[in-house]
């Protein structure tokens, strides 16, 4: 049985005759995909072969354009991608529009160095994250008398 995600659609396998008999193709591993329609500007990579629904624009990269640092410049443009959304009731960015937008990019090695940078602070970020959120859930445990007492200088 296939897993699903929250709209119903399987996640984990494609039917070879369903892909024959559609317009979608698989996509390698590595591909970044970015939503453009009730989700505008979500953006994720690949990380095995799928095929995605016209909801979807993809991105194969090649020697020049590193995917990681694809999928991280569009994501920090995720407010400017959603500001390119058009339609009154149900947002979406056209692939004419998507076709349009322009990036100076440095070269692949700058590319790979920022993405990793990022991820690694990301990584810290997530670990920050973390920490708070135990350091939350100890203090949700203090009762409000010592936490009085205790922010009053009583201790």
């Amino acid at each position: 049985m296939s897993t699903q995600d929250h709209t119903g659609c399987c996640i984990d396998r494609w039917n070879p005759p369903g892909i024959a008999n559609s317009s979608a193709r698989v996509l390698p591993a590595g591909t970044v995909v970015l939503s453009r329609t009730a989700s505008v500007g979500f953006v994720a990579m690949m990380g095995r072969p799928m095929a995605t629904s016209q909801d979807f624009v993809n991105w194969v990269c090649g020697p020049e354009l590193d995917p990681t640092f694809l999928m991280y410049l569009l994501r920090a443009s995720r407010r400017y991608i959603r500001r390119l959304s058009s339609g009154a009731i149900h947002k979406t960015v056209y692939v004419p529009t998507v076709k349009a937008l322009t990036v100076c990019l440095p070269d692949v090695d700058e590319q790979r160095q920022i993405a990793t940078k990022v991820r690694s602070r990301l990584a810290a970020l997530d670990g920050i994250r973390a920490r708070l959120k135990d350091q939350a859930a100890e203090i949700g445990g203090l009762s409000a008398v010592f936490l009085r007492h205790a922010l009053s200088g009583g201790l």
